[in-house]
């Protein structure tokens, strides 16, 4: 019903679309000091889905490296040497659910594939819980594609892929 009343003000009929309602409402937020306590709060929502993504990776996927960022809204890790992203991808995804963009997608430099053995995390649009989830799930694909990367290959050297305990 709102929605109705507010698509038939002047702002929306002949006033320049929402743009200027847009622009009103963040001069507003500006001006009255309330976009202070929203982005403390967004910090604040931010800094524990990034706390609960790296305590998560730590525990339970040691073998990826990272460094916790000090900003922005993705972890890059450096995913283990046994693992080939074109290979482990579609497997994770189809069987586990998951999916994360491989880090050549972000290099200025992709012909050469660089940062092929890393990968973007994303938190800023999940929820603790769902990230300690996708973790674990990611937890499950390392484990299976090291089984089945055993199971295919024999003349793999086994040292290369480490032994998983369950």
């Amino acid at each position: 019903h709102k929605i109705k009343l507010l698509s038939q003000t002047g702002v929306i009929k002949s006033g320049g679309g929402l743009n200027p309602f847009t622009a009103f409402s963040i001069q507003h937020a500006l001006t009255s000091g309330a976009i202070h306590s929203h982005i403390t709060h967004l910090n604040h929502i931010y800094k524990s889905r990034l706390d609960a993504l790296c305590s998560s990776l730590s525990q339970l996927i040691p073998e990826c490296h990272f460094q916790k960022p000090c900003g922005g809204y993705f972890v890059w890790i450096k995913l283990p040497t046994y693992i080939l992203y074109p290979e482990f991808m579609p497997m994770a995804t189809g069987k586990y659910r998951i999916q994360f963009p491989s880090g050549t997608l972000f290099s200025v430099s992709q012909g050469n594939r660089a940062f092929g053995d890393y990968a973007r995390l994303s938190f800023a649009f999940y929820t603790e819980q769902e990230l300690r989830y996708f973790v674990g799930q990611f937890k499950k694909a390392i484990e299976w594609y090291v089984i089945k990367k055993r199971e295919k290959s024999s003349e793999l050297n086994n040292k290369d892929i480490p032994t998983i305990e369950m």
